[in-house]
Parts: C-alpha cells; structure tokens; sequence
C-alpha cells in the first residue's frame, strides 16, 4: 500500500529528544569516491508505506578501498543549519545553507577545505540526539566554501568558517553506516 494518508504530526507530543544545534563533529566526503549513494525509499518505490520513507535513507552510502567520510572537528555551538522550501507553481524542494567553525590556522586543516571547495561533496551532520541529517545526493552534490579569520590579538583566535550549500527535494536523514576514510 503506496504512501497516501496523512498521519498525526506529533511534534513535542512525540517525546522525542529535542536539543538543538549540532555536535562538535560533521563529516564530508568527496562525491565521486561513493560507489552507490542511496535515495529514500518513497521516491524509488512506489509501495513505500510509511511518510518517514520520504525524507529516511538506511542504506549505507559506499565506497571503494580506503575511501570514506572525512571527519572535521568543529568548534562547539558554532553548526548551524537552516532550510528554506523553496517552490514555484508545480515544482519544490528544499535550498540547504549549513556553516560551522574549524578552530586554528593549520596548513593540513586549510588545504583540505581547499580541496573540498573545489569538489562536489556529500556532508553528513549529526545532531545531539543521535540523528544525521545528510547534505547532497546522487542527484545533487553540496557545494563547500570556506574564509579564513585571523581573529584579534586581545580577542577571538584563528578559524575557519565552511559554508556549505546544498538542494534536495527534502531534508534527508540518514541512518546508515558510517565508513571513515583510512
């Protein structure tokens, strides 16, 4: 039976854990080294029959040897993310705009947010309660950019802010493994 009925939005009623913001970590990998980055279930089958199928990806994203996400340390309270639909008649989606900080000015750090920003990328960020929400697709990689700060003498320290810019046709979450880059 096909996703056709509305269920009852829960929101707070739904005791779910609700801290906002994200954690001290996100990840990134580099679009072309997935061999198979998997869509929801909703929009490949038909017979979906739970609306969570819509925006849930359980299937692991893969990769080749020693290929895999590129955990990025960021500095604490700085992930923001934000979603905007973004519609004209007959058509809709989702524009992402995500950012977080990366604290010092080390040349390795600084060299790969080059790298990133001249890739097309899939990033992953987690959020307290154990949730992933995933930026890009197979149909549509993230964008990351990054500046560069060297704070002040009395005040603030160096870092590196990464913008990332992604389109979906919704919010993604992913619950499928994590296989780091070795």
């Amino acid at each position: 039976m096909a996703v056709t009925d509305y269920t009852p939005i829960l929101g707070k009623a739904s005791k779910e854990y609700n801290v906002g913001g994200g954690i001290s970590k996100i990840y990134i990998c580099s679009k072309a080294k997935a061999t198979a980055i998997p869509r929801p279930l909703a929009l490949v089958d038909p017979a979906a029959t739970n609306a969570s199928e819509f925006v849930e990806i359980s299937d692991p994203i893969t990769f080749g040897v020693g290929d895999g996400w590129i955990p990025v340390t960021v500095t604490r309270d700085t992930v923001k993310l934000e979603s905007d639909y973004t519609t004209e008649r007959d058509s809709s989606g989702f524009s992402v705009k995500a950012s977080a900080d990366v604290a010092g000015a080390n040349a390795e750090d600084i060299g790969n947010l080059q790298l990133a920003a001249n890739d097309e990328v899939l990033v992953l960020i987690p959020l307290p309660d154990g949730k992933r929400l995933l930026l890009g697709s197979d149909q549509f990689a993230a964008e990351v950019k990054y500046k560069f700060n060297i704070g002040e003498n009395a005040k603030g320290g160096r870092k590196s802010t990464i913008s990332i810019d992604a389109f979906e046709v919704a919010p993604f979450f992913y619950t499928g493994a994590i296989t780091l880059a070795t």
